[in-house]
């Protein structure tokens, strides 16, 4: 890897680190600030349909002003703007005047910023690398977030608890500021070149235009529809179904709870490097083949465990359980990005440059919207459903959906033409 592509690279990964490490401080932060400030949980799940109903519906234009304008430059706007917006916070707190509608208010145009971010963000990394670092660059990026994810909602729960809500504000704006000025020293040329008049049928057919690549390319609809249909299964397993059982069924704390999914993070980042030391020994076709059937067996080894009559044998809320299911969350990480980093390696080369940020806009805003449905569908499974079998049976779902992609998968999802 050349001199040049070497610092953009640190210079992007670097900037994403800070400013994910920042997000998660506030993240973990925010909704524990509104439990003590209301005592509701409702106005938790507010929050987060706040966080997450704006991007969604912003997701389409932000990825077609991707694609039209410089996309450097509208991280660095977005940075500076989402550094304005947490300032304001932190100056509403300073003076004692931080309202919940005002709390609300900001994070509706920052996860719009969020959304622009993210698009300009996901189609600028092939810009700045040859084809043949790409991998590399991805388990690296990969690698950052998940470092982040795991230092990111840790912190934030020690610093809100010692300091209050102010030192977290005050932290993720330095962490946007930080992220804008790191992305200013990349050096990259703008390889887009739309310059089409901007009208509503202008934004109308750009928009439009990710959804046909979808529909017409037959290896981009299997990843787009095994993406979406893995985010709806697993995301809400994880998030609500397993905290569930860990905290209610079983009995482990709520400390106990955060260091498994420190272990599933800790997984994903040394997943992500190992993967870039093998990706081309192995190749991309049995890195995702392996991961996958190893993805089946560990979610269907958790489902397992967790029956009543086996959890009941490895001693139920022990030391000796719990070792076991943190060892199944870290091997669950680390073959995850078996399958994540060379997908995500493939799709940058499948789709063209001009199309990038709308398509990646696209592919965000299914995962995610599948996520708040499922997670609804769980919850209600839970009422009426006991919760291990939950756990069962989405293993036996994944397993089918995982061999049918198998054994239907087009080659072109393993050894991509370049565009």
């Amino acid at each position: 890897m050349e001199k040049r592509t070497r610092g953009n690279i640190i210079l992007l990964t670097g900037g994403r680190l800070v400013s994910l490490f920042g997000s998660g401080v506030q993240g973990i932060a925010i909704p524990l600030y509104i439990l003590d400030q209301t005592g509701k949980a409702s106005m938790m799940g507010l929050f987060s349909i706040a966080s997450l109903i704006p991007a969604l519906l912003f997701a389409p234009l932000a990825g077609v002003l991707g694609d039209r304008f410089n996309r450097k430059m509208i991280m660095i706007s977005t940075d500076v703007v989402r550094f304005l917006l947490v300032s304001l916070l932190a100056v509403l707190a300073t003076l004692d005047m931080l309202a919940l509608a005002a709390l609300f208010i900001v994070q509706v145009f920052v996860s719009i910023s969020d959304s622009l971010f993210n698009s300009s963000s996901d189609g600028i990394l092939p810009d700045l690398v040859n084809i043949e670092s790409l991998h590399k660059v991805n388990a690296t990026k990969g690698g950052s977030e998940a470092a982040a994810l795991i230092l990111g909602p840790v912190a934030g729960g020690v610093i809100y608890g010692v300091g209050g809500i102010l030192p977290v504000f005050i932290i993720n704006a330095f962490s946007f500021a930080l992220s804008g000025v790191l992305e200013g020293f990349i050096r990259y040329r703008r390889t887009t070149g739309d310059t089409a008049k901007l009208t509503i049928r202008f934004f109308g057919v750009r928009v439009k235009e990710p959804f046909q690549f979808v529909y017409r390319h037959p290896a981009i609809r299997q990843l787009f529809i095994m993406g979406t249909a893995m985010y709806f299964l697993l995301y809400p397993l994880f998030d609500v179904v397993l905290p569930f059982i860990v905290k209610k069924t079983i009995g482990f704390s709520s400390t106990q709870m955060g260091v498994l999914f420190g272990f599933l993070m800790g997984g994903m980042l040394l997943g992500n490097i190992v993967t870039s030391g093998i990706f081309k020994r192995m190749g991309p076709k049995k890195l995702i083949r392996f991961g996958l059937v190893a993805e089946m067996l560990l979610i269907m080894m958790v489902g397992t465990s967790v029956l009543p009559f086996i959890m009941s044998a490895l001693g139920g809320a022990s030391l000796h359980f719990f070792t076991i299911l943190c060892v199944l969350m870290a091997i669950i990480g680390f073959f995850c990005t078996w399958v994540l980093m060379p997908v995500n390696t493939n799709m940058q080369k499948i789709v063209p440059n001009e199309m990038r940020s709308r398509f990646y806009s696209v592919f965000n805003m299914s995962t995610q919207a599948a996520v708040p449905l499922s997670a609804v569908i769980y919850g209600v499974l839970l009422d009426i459903v006991s919760s291990f079998y939950i756990v069962f049976g989405v293993g036996v779902v994944f397993s089918l959906l995982a061999l049918n992609f198998l054994l239907r998968a087009k080659e072109e999802i393993y050894n991509p033409q370049t565009k």
